[in-house]
């Protein structure tokens, strides 16, 4: 087998694939999207697997190893990586670095590991376990009274070297789940608000253009109820069994908005560049697994590994924060437009002070 690696070299002089083989013991964990390790000159160096390829006639080197489980950068995404390439004139490794967690970037020092949460489990009858048990293994066990399954931590807090025991004589059973470092507040439901005519309007409007890539502009003051707009319409969304990525254009309003989302909503993920590596590589794996159905967060979260994306919403978009200052140096509005051609959604751009340029448009 043979491959196209994109190697993590963020230089036009070495932006294109380089050819290497997959060794046969490899194959089957090889799939596009997926980095790579691989010998690059004198040194080793991560890569993206871009497409499979015919023998060259050239010689060529072995992949060292294959680092991912699943893809990182899914068919839109590879694709995306293209049209950013294209529109800001960036070497394609940078466009898709752009896109990613720290933690999956194609980096030679990237070490970003998973939070485990370590669990206990009582095997056997608690009654029988207590009989020959010394004074400190029955302390123990009796926090297994009522719950068959406690935190280890828990246990180790009367004596850790006594659960050690207790495991290597299989009266316990250590079990491990991973946990998102990133956690939501829990906020109460709250009914649904009778819309006003305006925005009753301006919903009907927007739902009429679902399952075309139509870009709406909602100009209204501060306070004229935008947001409630925007939780209808997505709420539409969902019933269609789709997603919804929403951006606001400062850290700031996160939390709050958040929190307005929870009110209605469950299955969210949030991502902005105020989250820890950890935290951030954990709500990009949540969306992967869809266990969100919508994000919300700051530019970068329009790159979104969403599935059947129904709609995109911009608060704010005369904001200047959604260009990108660095390489590669995109719009998110540009990013937006591209994915709403892809999944065949409305983006829908928020306002009380529409830039020129949408106000012209519209």
């Amino acid at each position: 087998m043979y491959i196209e690696v994109l190697v993590e070299i963020k230089s036009k002089q070495v932006d294109k694939t380089f050819i290497y083989h997959v060794e046969e013991s490899l194959e089957k964990e090889v799939m596009i999207g997926k980095r790579v390790s691989v010998p690059f000159g004198k040194q080793l160096l991560e890569g993206y697997v871009i497409s499979f390829c015919e023998k060259p006639s050239i010689e060529t080197k072995d992949i060292i190893g294959v680092l991912d489980t699943e893809p990182v950068l899914n068919e839109e995404m590879l694709e995306l990586g293209k049209f950013l390439k294209e529109k800001t004139l960036s070497p394609l490794s940078a466009c898709y670095s752009a896109m990613l967690p720290k933690a999956l970037k194609a980096s030679r020092k990237t070490t970003i590991s998973k939070k485990m949460q370590v669990y206990l489990k009582l095997r056997g009858d608690y009654e029988e376990m207590q009989v020959n048990a010394t004074d400190l293994q029955k302390k123990v066990l009796a926090l297994f009274e009522n719950d068959p399954i406690v935190l280890r931590k828990t246990a180790n807090k009367i004596s850790s070297m006594t659960v050690k025991n207790l495991i290597r004589k299989g009266i316990l059973e250590e079990l491990e789940e991973e946990i998102y470092r990133y956690e939501l507040k829990d906020v109460a439901k709250k009914e649904k608000k009778v819309l006003f005519t305006e925005q009753a309007k301006a919903v009907h409007e927007i739902a009429s253009g679902f399952g075309t890539s139509k870009v709406y502009l909602l100009h209204g003051v501060t306070g004229s109820g935008k947001t409630e707009v925007y939780i209808e319409l997505i709420e539409q969304v969902l019933q269609m069994g789709k997603t919804a990525i929403f951006l606001v254009p400062e850290i700031g309003l996160t939390p709050q908005l958040v929190m307005r989302f929870q009110e209605r909503f469950s299955k969210i993920a949030v991502l902005h560049s105020g989250l820890s590596d950890g935290e951030r590589y954990d709500e990009w794996r949540k969306i992967l697994r869809n266990e969100a159905n919508i994000v919300i967060g700051t530019r970068s979260a329009i790159f979104a590994p969403l599935k059947q994306i129904g709609i995109i919403i911009m608060d704010e978009e005369h904001s200047e924060s959604y260009i990108q200052e660095n390489s590669p140096r995109y719009h998110a509005l540009d990013v937006a437009k591209k994915r709403s051609e892809t999944h065949s959604c409305p983006v829908v751009l928020g306002s009380a002070t529409p830039t020129l340029d949408s106000m012209a448009r519209a």
